[in-house]
Parts: C-alpha cells; structure tokens; sequence
C-alpha cells in the first residue's frame, strides 16, 4: 500500500527527487505474493552455494593464468591473501 512512501522526511535534493521517482516507476511493476522467498547462487548449475564457486566467481573474467595470482598482487594484508587462498 506504498507504506515506504511515509518514511520519507525533509526536503529532498533534486537529484534524490529523480531517483525516487524512478524508484516509484520500478515499484510499480513489482507484484509481492505469500510464497517465501529461496535463494539461488547464480555460479552453480543447481543453484546451491559453494566456498569452491565462490572463489571461482571471483576470477570470472580474468584472463590470466594462474588465476589466483592476482590475489598475491592486491593490498590487501597478508592474512586476508591467505584466507582468499585457502
């Protein structure tokens, strides 16, 4: 019953105006029903999440070989290139 449209408060910048209408335009496609919701991993073929498809999604696109190189090369902390690793 566009409930969310209440919880706006103060006076919008004309850019944050043009947002919400688009907003509003999107939302009015959008039909909710009482079937819950499921989640579905998109870089599996069955739909369920895995820490080895996780770490593949991560070099899709990379056209290097080995693909984890690029891990070593970032500025990330060493204990955080490792866990990535792992």
């Amino acid at each position: 019953n566009r409930g969310w449209i209440a919880d706006i408060h103060g006076t919008l910048h004309p850019r944050a105006v043009i947002e919400y209408v688009e907003l509003w335009r999107l939302l009015q496609t959008i039909q909710l029903s009482n079937e819950p919701d499921k989640l579905s991993w998109k870089w599996t073929a069955d739909g369920s999440y895995s820490a080895r498809s996780a770490y593949h999604a991560l070099f899709i696109g990379d056209t290097t070989a080995p693909f984890w190189r690029p891990i070593w090369k970032t500025w990330a902390p060493s204990n955080a290139k490792i866990f990535l690793w792992l």
